[in-house]
């Protein structure tokens, strides 16, 4: 996927900025696409990085740390299996708060650990380091795509579109966090749905 197929949009504007004239377009994928796909002896490995900042794409007060940590992984192993790819190594940059303590850190090792179990990746690695009044986490997830990649490239005019799970979920939560008051059962299941999504795991390399 060329550079100049990129969306429109203040984000990919800036990734087109940064990397045109780049020699960073092959095996058929560019920054454009969920992940790098790259010749793994007889298979491909799939490669996805993504970050999470702390007042961009999640608030402490409305969420724990160890619930936003969550959050990001979820969504960055969902990169994977849009392409078709099962996550098995998950590499973390911590950037923690200059005002949590042990506690904290041990709480995000131990949710950590609960989602390397449940999920069937190891954790591979990492680094942390003090960022002051804003935490950060940012995540690189390898995995190798059961069959053929799922590329965003690979529709064609006149194809079908499927969407899985229900459109707006999580975006209703979040409208729901911003209001001043959320008391209906349909507004807490929201908000729960925007805290801790659940990508359908099985669909992707099931799809490739």
């Amino acid at each position: 996927m060329a550079l100049s197929l990129f969306p429109d949009g203040p984000e990919f504007a800036s990734i087109r900025s940064l990397l045109t004239d780049s020699n960073l377009s092959r095996d058929g994928t560019s920054p454009g696409d969920d992940c790098f796909l790259s010749e793994c002896g007889d298979r491909i490995q799939a490669t996805s990085v993504d970050t999470s900042l702390e007042g961009v794409h999640y608030r402490l007060d409305w969420i724990e740390p160890a619930g936003a940590l969550e959050k990001a992984v979820l969504g960055s192993l969902s990169d994977l299996n849009a392409c078709g790819a099962n996550a098995s190594s998950l590499f973390l940059q911590l950037g923690f708060r200059s005002d949590w303590d042990q506690k904290e850190i041990r709480n995000l090792g131990k949710r950590l650990r609960t989602l390397s179990r449940t999920l069937g990746f190891q954790i591979a690695g990492g680094d942390m380091v003090q960022a002051g009044s804003r935490s950060f986490f940012g995540l690189t997830v390898v995995g190798m795509v059961a069959g053929k990649p799922l590329l965003r490239s690979g529709a064609e005019p006149g194809q079908s579109l499927y969407v899985s799970g229900t459109l707006g979920d999580s975006a209703g939560g979040l409208h729901c966090l911003s209001s001043p008051a959320t008391t209906k059962p349909q507004q807490k299941q929201a908000i729960a749905f925007y805290h801790s999504p659940r990508p359908p795991f099985a669909l992707g390399p099931t799809l490739s």
